[in-house]
């Protein structure tokens, strides 16, 4: 939710709210929350057609969010693919 919060996210943080702790029960809401379904990381043509695809924890959707791309889009500081095929032919 507050990666969502950061002025470059494309995503709403209501987005990821379930309900509010204050003010009403929220463990329900959380039971019923489709995590995986609405954070579907590695949804994107690298991950798809990498080796590593099953093995990966595809990075951290947070920084993602925070990041100003969309969920499923690539973790750019973890995936070792993307830094790879990225780092400047110097190797610096």
């Amino acid at each position: 939710m507050f990666a969502a919060r950061t002025p470059q996210s494309r995503h709403s943080d209501r987005e990821f709210t379930v309900g509010n702790i204050l003010r009403e029960e929220v463990a329900g809401a959380l039971d019923g929350y489709d995590l995986a379904g609405k954070l579907a990381m590695g949804a994107n043509p690298t991950c798809g057609g990498c080796l590593m695809n099953s093995a990966c924890g595809k990075g951290c959707p947070a920084a993602v969010i925070a990041d100003g791309r969309h969920v499923g889009e690539i973790d750019l500081e973890q995936c070792p693919v993307v830094q790879i095929t990225t780092r400047p032919a110097d190797g610096s």
